[in-house]
Formats: structure tokens, sequence, C-alpha cells
């Protein structure tokens, strides 16, 4: 059981810099100005328009008041299903949704910071995650998990996670001093981390997260001075650029490439603000495979209106093609020398060198398998040879990538240094060696090649057909490494597209679903993929963060959604999550901001903060919306007051005001207002009209 009970901003006290008023900044120089001015801005920035002094609870039930939490949940623990709990934010734009989903983010971000980052201040050889401490906040979130109630609080510069309960040790960080660190040592932060929650947030919205709407907040100078060596002079000064993505703290949560150690990621990867839409189609096509390994083809076919995943079309990745005459020559391995300086300005030296560094890797991939990987039979096989080269790419890639192989980046010139990196990576079953070992698989057993057949549109496998192989071969051992069953799925060297059977017969490729179809799967394959990560990680942590509790936040869920897609889409979600079988994750926080009555019908009203201009509004006397009359909900949770456009409002004013003065005209401008009141869909209004005008004409 988890849950974010609520949070609460805390008041500043009277002599911080960011309660200064115009009149004490009288009499200060420019530079002195500019400096209270940025924090004064920054604290603009992340409180905005939300109040002081009365929480935001998102669960009724629980009473907060100074730090401590008393009270419980109104509803059964398993209500929505077991472990999950769901919580909705509903109010009208800028009445504060978004800010309180970004305070959380912060405090998240800058525990996370307190926990792993500060820590590289004294052992630099740890990474920093590129985490940014944001501070000028003023809040308290309550938390509660399996082990009882805690809080995380900021003011400013320091932070404390405080529990109620005596089994668990509290701890506090402060940003300017290092000497107040909460731990000394890795493992230490990683058993601090492990007791707080990951959070998965997703917002689709185009305007959303874009860092330079939050330039008050940048933590890092355009340029910063570099050490300087005993040669320089006193008056020579050393700079380095600082690229803006990197100035940002918010730049840094996109990523997700520490292992899932920093406690916060974005959905979907913004770069300074843009989303990649193409990337986003070839993650959605790899993440897919989740789903369909994960639930039933026909949940998904429910969802999809009857459209059910049938093949599978490969195609060639070309970024992977062997060039003609060079051994392992293709643009993503050249790209992996070049990051690694293993390449010279001499062509013909290149060649030979990453031909070399291609085969020693290959072959203590074939040690590790027990498998002739360099198979002279398959030499002409453009798939094969494809796939040889990825198992390159992918293995210099992952010591540039993650910091747990770091130390292999400039070392992998030597055989042995290899052989070890290799025998490593062979009994890592997890995110950073998935589509590695999808590509190993396919090289060792050939299984998507025994099921092709070609069509019109290239390669195709049939799922159902390839599912059964998967789960053959699963059961399989070569050399060291055991194969799962997502080893099985099809290997990155090839692009894949999903065919799907319609009721009639046909069948549609998932690049021409509509955008709402794929929006939907978009929004729940991000959420799984994440959550069978995260859920790996907690059961075999490995000296890594497993996080037990997940919270997802969800902002603008209704975006591309017809209505009905918008009935579905909880529930869909929900029966997603729980045929997972996540073991390792004891509790799910799903928190909901939308402006749809069609999705906040499916959560009951104790579990809904309501929002006016930053202020709670209270549920007393407020209709029950669960499985309510969507009227009910416009006007209750929504602050509706009439249903209708404002326009078509506007204009039924108008024609009333005509059909008053209508006894003063003759019948054919009666007739005529009669033609224009006839379009009103609502029945009482247009009755009531036509009524007056036929008294008119019968006057």
């Amino acid at each position: 059981m988890f849950k974010i009970i609520g949070i609460e901003l805390l008041q500043p006290p009277s002599n911080a810099i960011c309660m200064m008023s115009e009149e004490q900044l009288e009499g200060l120089d420019l530079a002195q100005r500019a400096s209270i001015d940025l924090e004064r801005g920054r604290y603009q920035t992340i409180h905005k328009g939300l109040k002081i002094g009365k929480p935001y609870l998102f669960y009724s039930g629980y009473d907060v008041f100074d730090g401590t939490v008393s009270g419980g949940d109104v509803l059964p623990r398993d209500f929505f299903a077991e472990n999950i709990s769901v919580c909705g934010i509903v109010g009208e734009n800028g009445s504060g949704k978004s800010t309180i989903i970004e305070l959380i983010i912060r405090l998240m971000n800058n525990a996370g910071y307190a926990l792993r980052a500060a820590f590289a201040a004294i052992d630099p050889s740890d990474d920093d995650y590129h985490l940014h401490f944001v501070p000028t906040i003023y809040a308290r979130m309550y938390v509660e998990t399996n082990e009882g109630f805690y809080t995380i609080t900021q003011v400013n510069r320091d932070m404390e996670v405080t529990w109620q309960s005596e089994k668990r040790k509290s701890w506090r960080f402060h940003f300017e001093d290092i000497t107040q660190l909460p731990t000394i040592d890795k493992g230490s932060s990683i058993s601090e981390l492990k007791t707080l929650f990951y959070t998965i947030v997703v917002n689709y919205a185009a305007y959303a997260y874009n860092i330079y709407d939050y330039s008050p907040e940048w933590t890092r100078p355009i340029e910063k001075n570099l050490p300087q060596t005993q040669a320089d002079d006193e008056q020579t000064e050393s700079y380095e650029f600082v690229d803006d993505e990197h100035r940002c703290w918010i730049g840094s949560l996109f990523h997700k490439n520490d292992g899932y150690q920093a406690p916060v990621v974005l959905n979907p990867y913004r770069s300074r603000g843009n989303i990649n839409y193409n990337n986003e189609n070839t993650l959605l096509r790899d993440r897919l495979f989740f789903l369909l390994r994960s639930v039933k083809r026909e949940v998904l076919g429910n969802i999809l209106q009857g459209k059910i995943p049938q093949t599978f079309i490969l195609d060639e990745n070309n970024e992977y093609n062997q060039q003609a005459g060079k051994d392992f020559y293709s643009l993503r391995v050249i790209d992996q020398m070049y990051r690694g300086h293993y390449l010279t300005s001499d062509e013909s030296e290149n060649i030979r060198r990453v031909a070399l560094k291609g085969f020693l890797i290959i072959d203590a991939w074939s040690e590790v398998m027990g498998v002739d990987l360099i198979n002279a039979e398959r030499k002409d096989n453009s798939d094969y040879l494809r796939a040889l080269n990825y198992v390159v790419y992918k293995t210099l890639k992952i010591t540039h990538t993650y910091d747990d192989y770091h130390l292999y980046k400039f070392r992998l010139n030597q055989k042995e240094d290899i052989r070890t990196l290799v025998h490593e990576l062979s009994r890592k079953s997890n995110h950073i060696t998935r589509k590695l070992r999808r590509t190993l698989a396919y090289l060792a057993f050939q299984h998507i090649g025994t099921a092709v057949r070609e069509d019109g549109l290239g390669k195709v496998v049939n799922i159902e057909y390839f599912m059964k192989c998967a789960v053959e071969y699963c059961m399989r051992k070569t050399g060291e490494m055991v194969w799962e069953m997502d080893d099985l799925m099809p290997a990155p060297c090839f692009r894949t597209d999903i065919r799907f059977l319609l009721p009639d017969g046909s069948l549609l490729p998932l690049s021409q679903f509509s955008s709402g179809e794929k929006q939907m799967l978009h929004l729940v394959c991000t959420i799984i993929y994440h959550l069978i990560n995260i859920n790996g990680n907690a059961l075999e942590p490995r000296n890594k963060v497993g996080y037990k509790y997940v919270n997802l936040m969800i902002d603008e869920i209704e975006l591309y959604f017809h209505p009905r897609y918008q009935t579905m889409l909880t529930d869909f979600v929900l029966n997603a999550i729980s045929q997972l079988g996540l073991e390792g994750i004891l509790g799910i926080n799903m928190m909901i901001a939308t402006h749809s009555p069609y999705l906040l019908s499916d959560i009951p009203k104790c579990n809904v903060l309501r929002l006016c201009q930053g202020k709670v509004q209270q549920q007393d006397g407020q209709k029950e919306n669960f499985g309510a009359n969507v009227y009910d909900i416009l006007h209750s949770q929504f602050f509706m007051e009439r249903f209708m456009g404002d326009f078509a409002f506007r204009k039924i004013r108008e024609l009333v005001f005509k059909v008053e003065k209508s006894c003063e005209q003759d019948h054919r401008y009666r007739e005529a207002l009669r033609h224009e009141i006839d379009v009103i869909g609502d029945a009482f209004i247009k009755n009531t009209l036509l009524r007056k005008l036929d008294e008119y004409d019968q006057a």
C-alpha cells in the first residue's frame, strides 16, 4: 500500500530573500538587486498561485498538522486493484493542477540529489547523474507506505525526511554544507533511497516541460571557471561552455540511463521542449512487445475496438548495414568508435581498428555463449551481418551510457578487457542488456528466420507462432546464458511494424492507426515499460536502488482521446498493470490530472482534489461523482454553470430579446425568427420561444 496523501506550502521566514519587499530593496546596488530578483522570480515560478496554510490533500479521511498524519483511507485498500491507489486533481486551466505535480517532481529531484549527487562531492568517482538541486522551495509532502507515515520537507536549501515511526531513521541535508550529508557511504545512500519511491511522469501536452519556461531555476551559469594549472597566468581565465539542457534541472529528468537510480523520469523525452515523434514511434514499437507479452491480446483488442495484433513486419535497419568489404563498418559502430576515441585521422588504420575491435567483441560473445557467431556460412546473410554490427555497437554504447561500466569506456583495446566486460554483461538480464540479448538470441537461434514469409510489405512473422517459438527457446541455455521470454522478441537490427487483424478480416499496420489509438498505446506502453524495469530492479537490486513504491502521475491524460476512450482508459490501465505480476513493487499511487468528466466518474470524490484559483474547494455537500451522470460531474467537480458553448449562449440570449420585441414586427419577421429558433437543440428553450411567437401571431 502506498499513497501520496497530500502536499502543503510552508510560510517562508520573514527574513527570506524571496519575501523581501520593494522598500527593503532600496539602496541595494544592481548586482545585489539582480541576485535577489532571481530568487524572487524562482519562488514565483515554483509556487505560482498555490496558497500557504491549507494542505492540498489527495485523499479524504486523513488529517495533517505540523508534519504529522492521522486517520486513514475511507475506501477499501483493494478498491481499484491490489496495491494500487488512484486519486484525481481537477480544476479550470490555471487553477494549480500542474503546479502541484511539478512541486512533487522538484521535491523528488532534490531528494535524489541529496542522497546520490551530493555524495559525489565527497567521492568524485561516484556519478552524480547530472541532477541539479532546486532551492527556494518551501513545501512539505505527506506519504504513507506499508512502513508507516513520513514527510519530505524542504525549506529553501534544507531538506528533511521525517518518519513518524521510530523504526525508521530520519535524515537531513543542507545543500551548501557537505558535512551535513545524510550519508557517508554509497550503501547507506541506496538504503535511504529504497525507503522513498520512484516517480513516473507522463504528459504529452505540447507546452509542458520546456526548459526555457524554467529559466529562473537554472542552476548553472553559461560558463564556469575551470581549474587553472601552475603554468597559467593569474590574469588568464579558463572557461567551459555549458549547454542549456544541462543548466536546467528538468533537463536531466528525461533520462533513465542511470538504471532507475534517480527517483524521477519524465515522459516523453524532450530536447529543449521539443518531442521527437519519430523517436517516440520507434519506442512505441519496442515497448509494445512488453504489452503483447504481458497483457492478453484480447484485452488489447477491447481497447482498440476489436483490433487484434496479428503479425510483425520486419524491415532492415539501415544504420547497422555493413559497408562493402569493411567488417563492422556501420554508421552506428563508427559513431561509438569515435566516442571512445578509438579511431585516428588515418582512414586505412581506422578500417583495421574497427575490424579488430569488432572481431574481439564478437569473439568474446561467442566464448560466453558457446556459439560460433562469426559463421562463414552466414557471412552472405545481410540480416545476420546487421545483427553482428548491432552487438558491437551496443556493447560499446553500454560503456558510455551506464556508470557501472564507465571504467571500460577507454579500456577496450585489449582482448582481456573486452572478455571481462562481455562476461559481466552476460550475467545481466535487465533493461540495460535487453536489446543486446535480443540480438544475441537472434544470432544464436535464427528463430525469426524460420518463421518469416514474404508479402507485399516485406518480411512478415505471425505473432502467435513467434510467441510459441519464444516459449520453446526461452527454456534453453547456451554457454553461460539462460534465455528469457523478452530475449526472443525481434532484435533492434530490424525496424518493426505490427499489423492488426480487424473485425472484417483485413489487416491494418500500426503506422496507420488513428492518433487517438496511437496515443492510447503510447501512454499504456510507457507505463508498463517503466513498471517492468523498476520491478526488475526491486527483485534484484545488485547494489542498486530497488524502489518498492511507484508514484505514477499523468497530466493532461485525456489528450487525443474521444469520450469513448476516456471512459475506457482507467480500467484499461488498471487491468494492464494487474496482469504484470509485479512482485517487487509493493504499492502504486496513480495521480490523474484531468478535465474529463468521464475519467472522473471512475474516481470517488473522497479521492479527488478540487481546485479553483489555487484554493481547495471542499467536497462537503457535493454529489458523489463515482459512476455519476456526466452533467452532475461537470457541475459539481468542474464548476460548470451551463452546458453549452458561449457563442450559443449569447446567440440564444439575442433570440430571446428579438422574440420579446417581435410583437412590434410583422409576421414575416417572426417567421424568420422561427428558422433561427429551429436550430436550438434544447427542447425546453426552443418550445418556449416558439410558443411566445405563436401568441404574438394570434394576437
